[in-house]
């Protein structure tokens, strides 16, 4: 009996001894997928906050401060606007044109034409200002030979840059078209005189602009850009008071030092020249929506050019002014 009493009380014991081990094994089972669950928790939360904190995310500053950080894309977005706002305004004006005044029909479809072409100018503008684009194309175009670029290349298609001033200079074609057609169509009429006296001072203006963006006249004076415009035009009309090093001197190279930054002054001064006409649209028919929208569009580019002028400066070259004042970042003192 004794021994049958020790047997089943070993038996017993080993019967615990499995238990213990297969509870062992289930609870270290169980801590490990707690463990895997956990660190996929911790993996989703990591995704999901940098995804947050992304530039893809439209609700993170960082996809705001990505796509309006810096004073260039300000002024090119604005552009943009202004475009869209343009080609809105023309399509209002071909909606209710009644079709009863040749004259006016083919003024609103051209104007229509050059709105399109505002809009893709604008566009290349937008894309050329993100600071990557920027850095690429100031490496390329520091890096090639002028030399061995095709002759579009040269004078149409070498940058970014070029193809945006490009877009906006054949904007005065379809006004151009407008003008010869009033110019034939009505020989009396002084619209059409005007109109082609304005394509042509227009033409003058983005000229510069155009010409500043070649690749080959970028790459002058080290790097800095031509001078074509201070050298054969500003220097000769200040022959009398110019001196090397005088105060005339040094004003002008350091408003209007190259190509570039005459070409934006000019475009600027363009554009704030058609505000007033805005104004008066907009008091003279207050209920007619294309007032306010060609005073949306008017005042968007004055204000995109303001904000360009005000980059072409090396001091702020790259600079975020805007932001940091509409964000409030006390960082804006120091680029204002």
């Amino acid at each position: 009996m004794a021994d049958l009493h020790s047997s089943s009380a070993a038996a017993a014991e080993e019967s615990d001894t499995k238990q213990l081990a297969v509870s062992d094994v289930e609870a270290g089972k169980a801590d490990t997928a707690l463990t895997d669950t956990l660190h996929a928790a911790t993996e989703v939360h990591e995704e999901l906050s940098s995804w947050w904190e992304s530039q893809n995310n439209p609700l993170s500053g960082a996809f705001w401060k990505y796509h309006f950080g810096t004073d260039m894309l300000i002024a090119s977005w604005f552009f943009l606007a202004s475009s869209v706002l343009f080609v809105a305004m023309e399509v209002d004006a071909i909606m209710e044109d009644p079709d009863t005044n040749t004259d006016i029909t083919v003024s609103y479809y051209c104007g229509f034409a050059v709105s399109i072409l505002y809009l893709f100018g604008s566009v290349y503008f937008v894309w050329l200002s993100y600071p990557e684009e920027m850095a690429r194309m100031e490496k390329q175009i520091a890096t090639e030979d002028a030399s061995t670029l095709t002759f579009s290349e040269r004078y149409f298609t070498g940058s970014d840059m070029l193809i945006a001033t490009w877009f906006f200079l054949a904007c005065g074609f379809p006004y151009l078209v407008y003008a010869f057609f009033m110019m034939f169509h009505c020989p009396t009429n002084w619209i059409g005189w005007v109109a082609f006296l304005g394509c042509g001072v227009y033409a003058a203006v983005l000229a510069v602009w155009v010409i500043a963006a070649m690749p080959e006249n970028l790459q002058q004076n080290g790097g800095a850009g031509s001078t074509y415009f201070m050298d054969r035009c500003i220097r000769p009309l200040c022959c009398l008071c110019w001196e090397d090093g005088n105060s005339t001197d040094l004003f002008f190279r350091r408003h209007v030092g190259n190509d570039m930054m005459a070409g934006t002054w000019l475009f600027f001064i363009f554009a704030m020249l058609l505000v007033p006409y805005a104004f008066y649209m907009c008091i003279v028919e207050p209920d007619d929506s294309y007032s306010w929208l060609t005073m949306g569009s008017n005042a968007g580019f004055a204000f995109g050019a303001a904000v360009m002028v005000y980059t072409m400066y090396p001091e702020h070259v790259g600079s975020s002014a805007v932001w940091n004042l509409c964000t409030c970042s006390r960082a804006h003192l120091m680029d204002l």
